[in-house]
């Protein structure tokens, strides 16, 4: 099994899932969150109007070894202290990622998302699939939108279990999910950063 399915099965939206407006009211016990101070760098989407603020001390824009024609991922970054430590294409396993994509599809609920994800998981490479583990997922309001944040661990064979921490949204001009993933050793290790990295969506303004 490729880390790039991992990739794949995180983050592909399916036309026609159930969906669910962007004025859905805020519940008060949804936790606020906003852009780190150092978070100095921005990204802007291609083909859908969100940017995402990082670190450069933490992160740095990479090249992905796992681009194929499927991955249509709009920005790869890479954790610096672990790309320091292990050599571009190897030790894989070693490293904390974060890519970020970009959909047509409009107005997808979390819930829909969540469900279409897990059954991606379950229909492919189902026989190397080992382990898939919904570790939770909630309402955040982030730099002052809403988004769903959720975090899964999967296994397949000959690889090691992999954490995936994200950030999804969706809204009538289409959907992004911001994906940060590390091998599931390193969670506690690298989470901060990674929540660090995610808490630097925001979407641009008209």
């Amino acid at each position: 099994m490729k880390i790039q399915s991992l990739f794949l099965v995180a983050v592909v939206l399916l036309s026609g899932c159930a969906g669910s407006s962007k004025k859905d009211k805020i519940a008060p016990e949804v936790s606020a969150y906003e852009k780190p101070k150092d978070s100095s760098i921005r990204l802007e989407g291609v083909e859908f109007p969100y940017c995402l603020w990082y670190n450069p001390e933490q992160w740095i824009l990479f090249d992905s070894p796992f681009d194929a024609g499927q991955d249509v991922s709009e920005w790869t970054l890479v954790l610096i202290d672990l790309q320091e430590q292990v050599s571009i294409g190897k030790d894989v396993e070693k490293k904390a990622f974060a890519k970020t994509y970009a959909y047509k599809e409009k107005n997808v609920s979390r819930e829909a998302y969540k469900d279409f994800v897990q059954s991606k998981v379950l229909g492919q490479d189902k026989e190397s699939l080992i382990m898939f583990k919904d570790l939770g997922s909630e309402e955040r309001l982030v730099n002052h939108i809403k988004v769903s944040s959720w975090t899964f661990e999967i296994q397949y064979q000959n690889i090691d279990p992999i954490t995936v921490f994200l950030y999804f949204y969706s809204d009538n001009d289409g959907s992004v999910a911001i994906t940060t993933f590390t091998p599931s050793k390193k969670w506690k290790e690298n989470k901060k950063e990674m929540e660090e990295l995610l808490n630097g969506f925001c979407l641009m303004q008209p």
